[in-house]
């Protein structure tokens, strides 16, 4: 049984950096970017639940929450250059730019089985290139005409129309990110999925239950509801059996938006 170190009984002793006006930003980002700060939060909040040692990035991301930063950003190990970024395409959680690392590795595999001569590639593994995309890397270093790009697909836990409904907001942003000259008839995002999310409140509801399984405190179902809800008559039985379920769902692997 889980021992709390403090358990909150009022608004007033949830923690200063919780300011609900602040998450009103999420209101402005299109699905692609809500869906990847609210698996932000999962992936943060399931870490710690399984009582698995939390990465640097976890730091990050938890450190963000504390100042009050409602857009986490994922964050580079710090020995890396500044301008790492930059070597980056713009990625969701189903569909992200072919890493410039996993072509060194094949190299790497091909020479341990003998089929590639050492020295024979012209692959270079800087820290600033190790986490880059493929395609901007080789069309700023190797071939700066290059007209395509390399990506990766998550098919094992993304339908195809996930999939090609996240290509379809990140065309343009590669071809920005390319400089390759965008063709005219720009494809529509569809309306967003993710309405309950924000409807919910799902996003800041995570931040301070992430905030409680690390300092072990509780906070009760009425001073959440009070806290996430403060202009609608929502009480405790309502967050139970309506926000705590959606909630479940979300963070259980199974619930598609």
């Amino acid at each position: 049984m889980v021992k709390y170190s403090m358990k909150i009984n009022k608004k007033s002793e949830l923690p200063c950096w919780f300011q609900l006006d602040k998450y009103n930003i999420l209101n402005d980002l299109n699905d692609v970017d809500l869906e990847s700060q609210l698996k932000l939060r999962i992936d943060l909040f399931m870490n710690l639940i399984r009582l698995n040692p939390w990465r640097p990035s976890d730091e990050s991301k938890y450190k963000q929450i504390l100042n009050n930063d409602v857009i986490l950003k994922v964050e580079y190990p710090s020995n890396l250059e500044d301008g790492v970024l930059d070597y980056s395409l713009s990625r969701t959680f189903a569909v992200e730019g072919f890493p410039w690392i996993y072509g060194y590795t094949l190299v790497k595999g091909l020479e341990s089985r003998g089929e590639l001569a050492k020295g024979q590639n012209p692959l270079t593994l800087e820290p600033r290139l190790a986490y880059g995309s493929y395609s901007v890397v080789s069309q700023k270093f190797y071939l700066s005409a290059m007209e395509t790009v390399d990506v990766s697909l998550d098919l094992k836990h993304y339908t195809d129309k996930e999939i090609v409904d996240d290509i379809k907001i990140l065309l343009p942003k590669w071809r920005n990110e390319l400089k390759i000259k965008e063709p005219p008839n720009k494809p529509h995002t569809e309306e967003t999925r993710l309405k309950k999310v924000l409807h919910y409140e799902i996003i800041p509801l995570l931040d301070l239950k992430i905030w409680c399984e690390v300092n072990k405190n509780e906070i009760t179902q009425s001073v959440y509801a009070g806290a996430l809800f403060p202009e609608h008559d929502r009480g405790d039985t309502e967050f139970k059996q309506t926000i705590i379920p959606f909630l479940k769902k979300l963070i259980s692997g199974y619930f598609r938006y």
